[in-house]
């Protein structure tokens, strides 16, 4: 399992089972057993290129703790940020995108892509900084990102792939499989 925030939940787990009377053995036995689902933080390989779906759901806290993932994993090529937007914030929705945005540019990520409406504020306001970090680009289709990613990517290089449900971020993936499949 991959990412710094799952430590708290393994550990909330642990303290779960130890209170209902699990012992040491038993709990350790759990947290070993652990499967992550689809879309929840799973790396997949494509052609060399490590593609770290996280296409199930999202929100401000689960955005931040993904990007930071991306950050930290072990990366021999280039790094790239596939976000989609976050549904229900409300009022926050375009500050809480625009923050992601911010965030992707202080870490070190080489790609900042947004794909659909709602994640336009990801990108929005971000220009790239002369041929620095990150490249920014902006997607109304699944298929048009999939296509640029296609067309850059390396073996080596480490994919994030997030957004919330309704933003179908597994589009993206799906697109580039099915590119595999036809070669």
């Amino acid at each position: 399992v991959v990412g710094r925030h799952m430590v708290t939940n393994a550990l909330l787990a642990a303290s779960a089972g130890w209170l209902s009377g699990l012992s040491v053995e038993e709990v350790a036995y759990g947290l070993g057993g652990v499967e992550i689902s689809d879309g929840r933080l799973k790396i997949r390989d494509l052609r060399g290129v490590s593609i770290v779906d996280d296409s199930y759901n999202a929100n401000p806290d689960s955005m931040r703790a993904a990007v930071d993932t991306l950050a930290e994993l072990d990366c021999k090529g280039r790094r790239f940020a596939v976000l989609g937007g976050m549904a229900e914030l409300g009022e926050t929705a375009e500050e809480e995108h625009r923050k992601l945005g911010e965030l992707v540019r202080a870490r070190k990520i080489d790609f900042l892509l947004s794909v659909g409406d709602q994640a336009r504020g990801i990108t929005d306001g971000l220009s790239p900084n002369g041929g620095g970090r990150p490249m920014i680009e902006h997607f109304g289709e699944h298929e048009d990102c999939a296509e640029f990613l296609e067309a850059n990517i390396s073996s080596g290089d480490l994919i994030l792939v997030k957004g919330s449900r309704s933003a179908r971020m597994e589009k993206v993936i799906e697109q580039m499989e099915k590119k595999e499949g036809g070669k």
